[in-house]
């Protein structure tokens, strides 16, 4: 079996290789233009490969490893409704494998993202808030913040947004894998706040209480630096002209002021 997942693994990489050397000898040619086809054939050798491993050894220790690669490839060539099943199997074998978690978010943002159904996405992130300390939980965390925007429902948005610089202020970042590091999630939460926000009624929002109807003090205490919290503001005070909540708007704008130098942004 281990002879099996070297093998795919190999596949997966001669696949990457010829997809970069195709691009690099066609340079200036539009990527959807390419035609990959003799690229895609390694990946499929690749997940002809994983198949045999899961069906010849069941017990192999790497086996839902070799699922989550399998499944992983599917989705590289688009062939989504095995890539669901197969990390779907995952999931079902493999409740305690460190591929569990990343698994469902994987499974979720398919069903938010290009199936739009809100219901069963949040159905999968939700079995991520269930889990203890992992990693992924302020992701699962981010993306139900943003179906809940799709449904209108924004106080829960606006919690769920929270609860990543509250409830998960304690969850280390370093365990994600690296691509889901290309971005700060608890940054992105901060800018995404600005949404649920301008929508919720000021009553609303003292009526939740902590001073959230104070827009200053609240970004300000949610922001772990400058930079964010001017991005926040900027985000705010768009989203409040959109509202026309031209007041609590204006204080927004004076406090960047106060914060920039930058004569274009200042303008």
């Amino acid at each position: 079996p281990d002879l099996y997942l070297v093998l795919a693994e190999l596949y997966t990489d001669k696949a990457r290789y010829m997809y970069q050397i195709k691009t690099m000898k066609n340079r200036g040619v539009p990527f959807d233009e390419l035609d990959f086809a003799n690229e895609k054939r390694p990946k499929q050798f690749a997940i002809e490969t994983y198949q045999k491993l899961v069906e010849k050894f069941p017990n192999f220790r790497d086996r839902d490893k070799a699922l989550f690669f399998m499944a992983h490839e599917y989705r590289e060539l688009g062939q989504f409704e095995e890539m669901v099943q197969t990390y779907q199997k995952l999931t079902t074998q493999y409740p305690q494998s460190i591929y569990f978690a990343e698994s469902l978010v994987i499974i979720g943002t398919y069903f938010f993202e290009t199936k739009k159904d809100f219901d069963i996405a949040l159905g999968f992130f939700k079995q991520v808030l269930n889990l203890k300390d992992s990693p992924f939980i302020p992701v699962a965390r981010y993306k139900i913040g943003w179906i809940q925007i799709n449904k209108g429902q924004f106080v829960d948005s606006l919690l769920s947004f929270e609860g990543i610089l509250t409830k998960d202020k304690n969850i280390d970042y370093d365990k994600l894998p690296d691509i889901y590091k290309k971005t700060d999630v608890r940054r992105d939460a901060i800018t995404a706040i600005a949404w649920p926000y301008s929508e919720i009624a000021p009553n609303a929002l003292k009526k939740m209480g902590e001073g959230r109807e104070d827009a200053i003090e609240y970004f300000k205490r949610l922001s772990n630096e400058k930079i964010t919290y001017q991005k926040a503001l900027s985000r705010l005070g768009r989203r409040l002209s959109i509202k026309q909540r031209y007041v609590t708007s204006t204080k927004v704008y004076f406090e960047l002021l106060k914060m920039t130098k930058n004569l274009e942004l200042r303008i």
